[in-house]
């Protein structure tokens, strides 16, 4: 089966329809054994009668302690060329989210992201992206074009203030990966009492996918630009900077 998708199993609820008012459907499901609620919102039901060019849809659903949420009018009819919502997650942890989808996110947090979602054929665009991290934030674009055999990823932020503290996660997830922390234990060789390492996809099925990891980053390409006006770590100011890669 794939991992490129979420199946919601044992989907129940309740479909409301009051003169006037928006359709709105209250459901709660399943993500394997996860459980997860979903408010959907249309527009009311006579609109629906009048065969409309638009329709307003809010869907936000609550899963893993986590909050997710699109809104924004539809074109109709619906199509991978005309698809621009607003989006926004929010979370207290990104490690929230590693049992339910089988991740191995950093302790990460709290996070909130607020941006505009456009899918333009291959092409998917943030244009107005405000993320914060902590109390580190960021604005700025991302965008996905999968026309290629490899990805392209292009980030650009700006931050009025990014605080190394709020990163500690990442960088001591990076500290435990990197070379030469793995150089020490290749080096040791196999007794007869000892198991041979784990391969990549067995670590992935006990621990969860590891996003930062060589495997991924090498799956497509990326450009990331970030200026900073003022980055500090504890009460150190350490200036501003630009970061490119």
């Amino acid at each position: 089966t794939s991992d490129a998708f979420l199946e919601v199993k044992n989907l129940t609820g309740d479909i409301l329809v009051e003169q006037g008012n928006a359709v709105t459907m209250k459901l709660d499901g399943v993500v394997g054994e996860f459980p997860v609620k979903f408010t959907i919102t249309g527009a009311p039901l006579v609109d629906y009668v009048s065969t409309p060019d638009t329709v307003p849809l809010t869907i936000e659903a609550e899963f893993a302690d986590s909050i997710v949420s699109f809104a924004g009018e539809l074109t109709l009819p619906i199509t991978d060329r005309n698809l621009n919502l607003s989006l926004a997650f929010k979370t207290d942890s990104l490690d929230n989210l590693n049992e339910a989808l089988k991740l191995d996110l950093p302790p990460l947090g709290p996070i909130e992201l607020a941006t505009r979602f456009e899918l333009l054929g291959t092409r998917y665009e943030l244009p107005l992206l405000d993320l914060k991290v902590g109390e580190s934030g960021f604005t700025g674009k991302m965008s996905l074009d999968t026309s290629a055999e490899l990805p392209q990823v292009d980030i650009e932020l700006i931050s009025e203030l990014i605080r190394l503290d709020d990163f500690e996660a990442i960088m001591k997830s990076s500290d435990e990966n990197s070379p030469d922390t793995k150089g020490t234990e290749s080096e040791k060789t196999i007794g007869e009492d000892e198991t041979a390492p784990e391969t990549t996809e067995e670590q992935e099925e006990k621990s969860g996918r590891n996003l930062l990891s060589k495997e991924v980053l090498s799956s497509f390409n990326a450009d990331l630009l970030v200026n900073a006006q003022k980055v500090t770590s504890g009460e150190d100011n350490l200036g501003s900077g630009e970061l490119k890669v």
